[in-house]
């Protein structure tokens, strides 16, 4: 795919956009009608209607040394953007490059040294 084509719905990945955070949240103690008016206006402001039905909450337990806590995270998903396509392929085709680079380099090094 070239720079200038548009990527095909086969070249697309589904992404997982990361909408809020509890840790997001300076209050770290509230009403639950607050914690769901909030959530609802941070879901509202971010996510494009058609991804609504997308929308994910993720708890996870934090434990540390004196303490424990949940994080919690929504999200959402959606295909990629052209761009997203085109710099992910680009992103990929120099990390394969370098792959190789640097094969090549170790295979001459190891070639010289043991013949």
């Amino acid at each position: 795919m070239s720079v200038i084509e548009k990527p095909t719905d086969e070249e697309r990945q589904i992404r997982t956009i990361k909408i809020f955070d509890f840790t997001d949240i300076e209050e770290c103690e509230m009403t639950l009608s607050d914690f769901i008016k909030l959530i609802n206006e941070k879901v509202m402001m971010a996510v494009p209607e058609e991804f609504l039905s997308s929308v994910r909450v993720h708890g996870e337990d934090k434990f540390g040394e004196c303490d424990s806590w949940t994080n919690l995270t929504i999200s959402y998903k959606r295909p990629e953007t052209d761009a997203e396509v085109q710099i992910r392929i680009k992103e990929s085709r120099l990390r394969a490059h370098a792959t190789i680079t640097r094969e090549r380099s170790e295979y001459e090094r190891l070639k010289a040294k043991f013949g």
